[in-house]
């Protein structure tokens, strides 16, 4: 897990991760693998996730990833537009809060993940596992 540490969700998650043997970070760039990553309230935050998620994350190679609560209209303080990163142009463009939860979605799939569906309300948190694990 991940988190800016001394706050409440820190001190908490070092509870947890002593109780169900989990590492605790303040930044995964130093970590080598990951098993799986939980992202509640989390990617919605970010200006840039898809660049985030691919040069941060995807680059560990987790198993699972579950996000919860990703790019909801309905929530106050996200983005209502997000900027996507174009390689192939050297440049960042702009796009809506609904087409960067495809964008999102569609770029797990691109990596070698599924979609696994669950029995949680509404099928959410959404789950995805890498194909061949």
């Amino acid at each position: 897990g991940t988190n800016l540490k001394g706050t409440r969700q820190w001190k908490y998650c070092e509870t947890i991760s002593k109780k169900y043997h989990f590492n605790l970070v303040e930044d995964i760039k130093h970590v080598q693998t990951i098993d799986v990553v939980f992202a509640s309230e989390y990617f919605e935050h970010i200006q840039n996730p898809i660049e985030h998620l691919v040069d941060d994350i995807l680059s560990k190679k987790p198993k699972i990833i579950i996000t919860a609560n990703a790019f909801n209209t309905r929530s106050i303080g996200h983005f209502e537009e997000y900027q996507v990163y174009d390689r192939k142009t050297n440049t960042h463009k702009t796009i809506s809060q609904s087409k960067m939860s495809k964008l999102f979605n569609d770029t797990l799939i691109q990596n070698g993940y599924e979609r696994v569906k669950t029995k949680f309300w509404n099928n959410r948190p959404q789950v995805f596992q890498i194909k061949s694990f």
